[in-house]
């Protein structure tokens, strides 16, 4: 599966809620169970809501299914 179609499942008609802030990130799971950081170095003044479409924090999921995909090749 392409990471573009594996960022799509986990976006598409998804909300993200923030669960936490640690070590200097915002920590966001969406509805279908994804979790992933948003580093707050990344935000400047943006305002991030505990409920946010999914959509708008693609940058930062991508970011994840790339290190987990990452991640899995190593392991093999």
């Amino acid at each position: 599966m392409s990471t573009s179609s594996t960022v799509l499942k986990y976006v598409k008609g998804q909300k993200a809620r923030l669960l936490y802030f640690r070590d200097d990130a915002l920590v966001y799971r969406t509805d279908n169970g994804f979790l992933f950081q948003v580093p707050a170095a990344d935000t400047g003044s943006a305002t991030f809501n505990a409920v946010e479409d999914a959509m708008t924090l693609m940058r930062w999921i991508r970011k994840q299914v790339e290190a987990n995909n990452r991640e899995m090749a190593r392991a093999m």
